[in-house]
């Protein structure tokens, strides 16, 4: 546990037992929503937005957007140019825009 991902621990007391778990920040995980994988250890502030790198189910990259004051939501197409800023249209989106504005 030399790497340095692993910068702090906490001590967790279960059934009498103490374990030493890691605590990763959540910019070091890789989440999965439906078929797009985001990589928060990627993600940028641009412009008062949060731009995460992604990747689709064929293995494709391209950026989501999301800007947490207006609780929008933009995706790069494989053209790599920038949609439009909307509401979340689906459950997918609207987790995306959650855990985002919620946990970073």
């Amino acid at each position: 546990m030399s790497s340095p991902l692993f910068k702090r621990k906490i001590l967790v007391a279960s059934l009498g037992i103490l374990l030493l778990v890691p605590v990763l920040p959540v910019s070091a995980q890789l989440r999965r929503y439906g078929p797009l994988t985001l990589d928060f250890g990627r993600t940028r502030n641009m412009n008062g937005s949060i731009v995460i790198q992604a990747k689709n189910k064929r293995d494709q990259d391209l950026f989501i957007g999301v800007n947490c004051p207006s609780r929008k939501f933009n995706f790069t197409g494989v053209d790599n140019s920038w949609k439009s800023w909307d509401d979340p249209i689906n459950t997918l989106e609207a987790r995306i825009v959650a855990d985002v504005c919620n946990q970073i």
